[in-house]
């Protein structure tokens, strides 16, 4: 597997696909929040995330998730495209990486 890095600059009060494309991970991801919010970003692992369901990031807060609690997609393979973001305020944002 190659290593992914990048960010999503565009997190809203909807919830989003963290990474739009499929990203296959073999050991995991980890998920910051950017030192420039003003909101609170909230991180799941389907499209319902909501600030009640989801984990909770504040500004240059991060979190990590090993490979076996990401979903997996029709070949039974971790993919990051099903980790889901929402904002609490319009334009937050995450950085990401993993392998």
């Amino acid at each position: 597997m190659t290593p992914f890095v990048g960010q999503n600059t565009d997190v809203d009060a909807a919830a989003e696909v963290l990474i739009g494309t499929a990203t296959l991970v073999a050991y995991g991801i980890r998920i910051k929040a950017l030192p420039g919010n003003t909101g609170v970003v909230y991180v799941g692992l389907d499209n319902t995330v909501s600030a009640t369901t989801g984990y909770p990031l504040s500004a240059s807060e991060e979190c990590a998730f090993d490979a076996a609690w990401i979903p997996r997609n029709s070949n039974n393979v971790p993919d990051a495209n099903a980790i889901y973001v929402i904002g609490s305020a319009a334009n937050q944002g995450v950085s990401y990486w993993g392998v």
